[in-house]
């Protein structure tokens, strides 16, 4: 059989070129193509305080490729401090990036001239933790299949020296969303009750307060507020005694000024009472201590030195429970 063969070359007196081509220069009817895929196992079978991915390159191109980096993608706890150790990595350098939130980044440099169809490995080595303490290799994002078997792993990313993709992608890096917080509960079924206490003292009201939990849901947020009507356009001021895990506060308003309790981080039961049956008390005065005429507060008009229903008072959910 006898047939074409462009590998052998003719030219003219004039090294004018008549047939074949140069081998060396690529094939003008084949495009260069620049591809690699890449191949891991998790060599850490039987240990779980340590993780010894093994990662190989092949180049399926139809061109020869070099300086390539690896990028490896794990996820240890919070707060730990892995470390990484090379044990041997003759053609790469490797580095270890902190990318927040407990992801880290094994990064290969690869120094070598891998020729189509050539296979290299990125070298040997292992991330561990400071304390050498176990943890849960699962959700880091370039695992991929069962430890000890060879797969082909689409989550770990090589690029050559311009960064040019040229396998894998990251996986989706997102961090899930903390879970939602408990139900906050319904303050309709709260009642609130008021006294006065040194009701001798003319410049200052001291309202001790308790909230019972009178609904079917467990509160754990509430906001109380005291409508007051200041003299003389006075500015005024409240103490908090003893209003725990409360902040408080005066709101002056265009049709009104209050004072809140805003509590929060709760867990008022059913039945339950806040703060306990004595209750919590503060203190509210003017910035001067001048006299201060409480019987004209919806908040504290009618209240004496005995526990009694506060309606002037109203109970709303938390701002920002």
């Amino acid at each position: 059989m006898v047939r074409k063969n462009e590998n052998i070359m003719v030219w003219n007196w004039k090294s004018v070129l008549l047939w074949g081509r140069d081998v060396n220069k690529g094939d003008p009817d084949r495009p260069e193509v620049r591809r690699v895929r890449v191949a891991t196992r998790e060599g850490a079978v039987n240990e779980g305080n340590i993780t010894k991915p093994q990662i190989e390159i092949q180049n399926d191109g139809s061109v020869p490729v070099q300086d390539l980096q690896v990028r490896w993608l794990l996820r240890v706890p919070v707060g730990a401090q892995p470390v990484l150790e090379t044990w041997s990595a003759p053609n790469t350098r490797l580095d270890l990036v902190d990318l927040g939130a407990g992801l880290w980044m094994v990064r290969g440099f690869v120094n070598a001239w891998i020729q189509p169809g050539q296979k290299v490995s990125v070298g040997s080595f292992g991330v561990r933790l400071s304390n050498w303490a176990a943890w849960d290799r699962s959700g880091s994002p370039s695992r991929e299949g069962v430890d000890g078997q060879w797969v082909l792993n689409p989550w770990v990313e090589v690029l050559d020296a311009n960064g040019e993709r040229l396998w894998g992608q990251a996986r989706s890096l997102v961090v899930p969303p903390p879970p939602p917080p408990p139900p906050q509960g319904s303050v309709n079924g709260l009642r609130v009750e008021l006294r006065r206490e040194s009701l001798q003292e003319t410049n200052v009201v001291k309202p001790r307060v308790r909230v019972t939990n009178s609904g079917t849901d467990t509160v754990r947020s509430f906001r109380l507020e005291f409508p007051v009507v200041p003299e003389r356009g006075l500015q005024l001021v409240l103490d908090p005694y003893y209003v725990p895990q409360c902040q408080t506060g005066v709101e002056v308003r265009p049709t009104e000024t209050v004072g809140v309790l805003e509590c929060k981080n709760l867990r008022l039961a059913p039945n339950g009472i806040w703060t306990d049956p004595v209750g919590g008390v503060f203190g509210m005065h003017y910035a001067d201590w001048s006299v201060w005429d409480a019987t004209n507060d919806p908040a504290f008009a009618g209240v004496s030195s005995q526990f009694g229903p506060a309606p002037g008072v109203r109970v709303l959910q938390a701002v920002s429970p």
